[in-house]
């Protein structure tokens, strides 16, 4: 996920910064065209921003962090996240998903463990990740012969584009009233009307539409964090470090976002 938005926003393009506005620190300074005419004065916290999006690209620690932005009112903070969710939405990168997932699976995570050392090799990228409860049962169902080989090169795949209006690869949560709010915002919940029909674990009876499953593949926003309920923050740790969410009465559920 920091490598779409890393990706997306080199796609514009970078500028060189005339040297007696670099500052020690910023040797390497550039202005990147993606924010031109949008946003001023923040070429020092963008530069920052751009270099934890490439170290993160590369799966190093960096990529298990959050991304915070810190300051004043009216510093671009916002803005700068608005800028950076209308580009991922505008971006032709295409984006595909495992057909009927709700959290828009990546489809590459249907491949067996035993068989990704050669699908990375040939193709050229890195499979990381599992597909959630919702496709795993699709699988046992529908794609598994009576022998327990799975078919995995027939899933239904479709091309999908990330939108925040439609909850596709970008989520916003803003903290609340703690007392009225719940952590069922970022994990999903469970459908009461669907249970009796399916049982409590049953993957059709739960709704996988909390704001870090809707991000999947994309980045959330999590505005005024630091004003949040603590337990909310518990959730963000495996879901920053491990790249995992748990929801009750499911395995751990592997989730690709930026936590902005």
């Amino acid at each position: 996920a920091p490598g779409r938005v890393y990706n997306m926003i080199m796609k514009y393009g970078t500028e060189d910064v005339e040297p007696q506005f670099k500052t020690r620190g910023y040797e390497d300074l550039v202005h990147y065209k993606f924010f031109n005419g949008k946003i001023f004065g923040t070429l020092e916290p963008i530069h920052d921003m751009m270099r934890f999006m490439k170290a993160a690209a590369r799966r190093t620690e960096t990529g298990k962090r959050i991304l915070m932005l810190v300051g004043p009112v009216s510093s671009g903070k916002s803005t700068i996240a608005a800028l950076v969710k209308r580009g991922l939405e505008r971006d032709d990168t295409q984006k595909f998903a495992i057909d009927g997932c709700p959290l828009n699976e990546e489809p590459l995570h249907a491949i067996p463990l035993e068989d990704r050392p050669y699908w990375e090799k040939t193709l050229g990228v890195k499979i990381e990740g599992h597909v959630c409860p919702h496709c795993q049962q699709n699988i046992d169902e529908n794609f598994t012969d009576e022998k327990g080989a799975v078919k995995w090169d027939e899933l239904p795949v479709r091309q999908i584009h990330l939108s925040e209006q439609k909850r596709v690869g970008i989520g916003t949560f803003q903290p609340s009233d703690p007392k009225s709010q719940d952590v069922t915002e970022l994990i999903g919940r469970v459908n009461m009307s669907k249970i009796a029909r399916y049982g409590e674990t049953d993957p059709r009876a739960y709704q996988f539409d909390g704001e870090l499953q809707v991000a999947n593949g994309g980045m959330i926003e999590y505005i005024e964090i630091l004003k949040a309920d603590i337990k909310f923050h518990y959730v963000l740790i495996s879901a920053a470090q491990e790249q995992l969410i748990k929801s009750p009465g499911f395995p751990q559920i592997y989730v690709d976002t930026l936590i902005f």
